[in-house]
């Protein structure tokens, strides 16, 4: 068969390659006419958008109120819009690099944004913004003066520190004015309850009297200077002043343990160190408080308090085996106890934090940690 013939039966409708070439060919023009009309059209509108987007945000860069500094890619302040102008005028910092205004300033890395929540520059503080316009080559780092903001804080801050330390002088005068009512309950009332129980049993000597009735009597006295001497004791421990605190702790677990079923138990654990009286004083009441509260609430057997002395640090835990609460409930139906926002208090004070660990039917855990501080190392 000669080439003609070849060509002939080749390109005859008979033969079904020359609909799949045509197919192909209408495909391949098909494509060519959509990217050309519709694909690259709209991709060239979203580069030219993206740039003016770009372009606008530059220019409300210019107005922006907040200073705003634009930098290449190498770190130096190529232009500021007017309120950087403005605010850093006498810095001169137009040509300079970013660090010798901002020095812990970081690029921001790939195409995430950064933001800081203060810096200071001239004794002002601000907030930061990085944005990097990759459109454009170039970064802008947005200021937004936060001074007032911050001076605000740290005049709470001291408000909040001048309330603690007069809560510390008001707990301390509270103790004082408990020492001396104590010191007179167990002079004064003290000693006139064991004169008249005295003059009592010297009337049991006489005759013609009636002793059940003077038996009864000095019964009544023995009550009443338990109860004087249980009152001086809650007022200021005398324990605590002339032992310390470990055997002011052991003596107020002893007195829970001879009075019911609960039992409670002491650990010491690290080298005791001497402390402020305050501080010891403090310590006690944490201890005093927490044990009235799981007496009356915890339907606990058991509680335990542990210390722990460490070279910067005294840690406090007071746990029971009781019902436990649900320490979310607890709070956020304004039903926590007075107790507990006292514990809290105290902790405070001496610069301490304080933390609940409850669950149901398992009991409840207190951790208190206070730093020893200058002020509290004796």
């Amino acid at each position: 068969m000669d080439l003609t013939s070849l060509l002939e039966v080749f390109f005859s409708l008979d033969n079904p390659v020359i609909y799949g070439i045509i197919i192909v060919l209408v495909l391949v023009v098909a494509i060519v006419l959509i990217d050309k009309e519709f694909i690259s059209p709209l991709s060239k509108r979203k580069s030219e958008l993206e740039i003016e987007n770009t372009k606008l945000m530059a220019l409300f860069a210019e107005i922006d109120p907040d200073p705003i500094l634009r930098i290449n890619n190498d770190g130096i302040i190529v232009d500021l819009n007017n309120a950087a102008i403005k605010e850093f005028k006498s810095l001169e910092i137009k040509g300079k690099n970013i660090k010798t205004l901002i020095p812990a300033f970081e690029f921001p890395t790939q195409e995430i944004d950064s933001n800081t929540d203060s810096i200071k520059i001239q004794e002002k503080y601000y907030s930061i913004s990085v944005k990097k316009i990759k459109e454009l080559g170039f970064v802008h780092i947005y200021l937004h003066n936060i001074t007032e903001r911050i001076k605000i804080e740290n005049q709470i801050k001291e408000y909040q520190e001048s309330l603690r330390k007069l809560r510390a002088k008001f707990e301390l005068l509270n103790e004082e004015e408990k020492q001396k009512l104590g010191q007179e309950l167990h002079d004064g009332v003290g000693q006139e309850i064991s004169l008249l129980k005295l003059e009592l049993q010297h009337l049991l000597t006489e005759t013609g009297k009636d002793t059940n009735k003077i038996n009864y009597l000095i019964k009544s006295t023995d009550r009443l200077n338990d109860v004087i001497r249980e009152i001086s004791h809650k007022l200021r421990p005398r324990i605590l002043n002339e032992f310390g605190l470990i055997p002011a702790l052991s003596s107020l677990i002893d007195r829970v343990n001879s009075n019911g079923n609960i039992r409670g138990f002491l650990s010491v654990n690290g080298d005791e160190r001497k402390i402020t009286k305050e501080f010891e004083l403090n310590i006690y009441r944490i201890c005093q408080e927490a044990i009235t509260n799981i007496l009356k609430h915890s339907n606990c057997n058991n509680f335990y308090i542990q210390l722990f002395f460490n070279a910067d640090s005294i840690k406090l835990i007071i746990s029971d085996d009781g019902d436990g609460f649900i320490i979310s409930n607890f709070f956020t139906k304004g039903s926590s106890s007075l107790g507990l926002l006292n514990i809290k208090e105290r902790a405070s004070t001496c610069n301490g934090t304080f933390n609940i660990d409850s669950t149901l039917n398992e009991g409840t855990s207190l951790f208190i940690h206070f730093p020893i501080t200058e002020r509290n190392n004796d």
